[in-house]
């Protein structure tokens, strides 16, 4: 509206093209403004017709503005000064205050009720944050005590097994570190491995098997141990034997 008042009223006094150009550019543009207002009211329900009545005012003044040029071309500038003092941009002005006025306060109150729902939903955001969190906390401490529950447990479990490894298979005479599930299981393998073989070669005579980590320094240890007692029963063995050959020889 401002660029065809100013534009058309510059060019008539100066004939300077220039000035003419933002009243040229706002009637290229105008179908293009209006259209794109139209489909966002229409996305908004706002009635239409407010607008379209706005539309064919600010229509006919354009077509105003390009008569006053024709005119200024004409050089009839008696003629543009009449037209001028008809001040039809004042009769647009108060259509778009009964018109424009009411679209923009349509749009400011849609503007603060979606800024009012926005609130509103950053509220019951922050109370959700809230609620989970009051919910989280407790489960997560208790997931905390289970997991460190379930750990003292299972690291009960290997000492006991630890334990009852020395005590019934073997006894290396070692700290107890429990520290590696894998490495008590695997010994716990191992050493049961090493009682079937030890017994193995014992049956088929074979007396000079020896106990893996069996020594003087744990020998005390292992008196009742698995290892202990297929050893001893090793030795026993191989003394009957021994005491046989020597029958056999006399």
């Amino acid at each position: 509206m401002h660029n065809l008042e100013m534009g058309i009223r510059g060019y008539g006094v100066t004939k300077d093209t220039n000035l003419l150009s933002p009243a040229l550019d706002a009637i290229n543009v105008a179908d293009d403004r209006f259209g794109e207002i139209k489909m966002a009211l229409d996305s908004q329900q706002y009635d239409p017709t407010q607008l379209e009545d706005l539309r064919k005012v600010y229509k006919e003044y354009m077509d105003y503005v390009l008569e006053m040029k024709r005119v200024a071309d004409l050089d009839s500038m008696q003629r543009f000064k009449e037209m001028m003092k008809e001040d039809r941009g004042l009769q647009v002005f108060m259509k778009w205050i009964e018109k424009g006025v009411p679209i923009i306060e349509y749009e400011k109150a849609l503007k603060a009720q979606a800024n009012i729902e926005y609130q509103s939903a950053v509220n019951n955001n922050l109370y959700l944050q809230v609620f989970i969190l009051l919910i989280g906390l407790p489960t997560l401490g208790y997931i905390i005590y289970k997991v460190q529950s379930d750990d003292r447990q299972r690291l009960s479990l290997l000492v006991k097994l630890e334990e009852n490894n020395r005590r019934y298979i073997f006894n290396p005479g070692t700290e107890v570190a429990v520290t590696d599930p894998e490495h008590v299981i695997g010994n716990s393998i191992v050493n049961l491995q090493q009682a079937s073989e030890f017994i193995e070669n014992i049956s088929e005579g074979k007396y000079t098997a020896q106990w893996t980590g069996l020594c003087e320094a744990n020998q005390e240890l292992n008196k009742t141990s698995l290892a202990g007692r297929l050893t001893n029963m090793r030795a026993q063995l191989e003394q009957m034997k021994r005491e046989e050959e020597r029958r056999l020889d006399q």
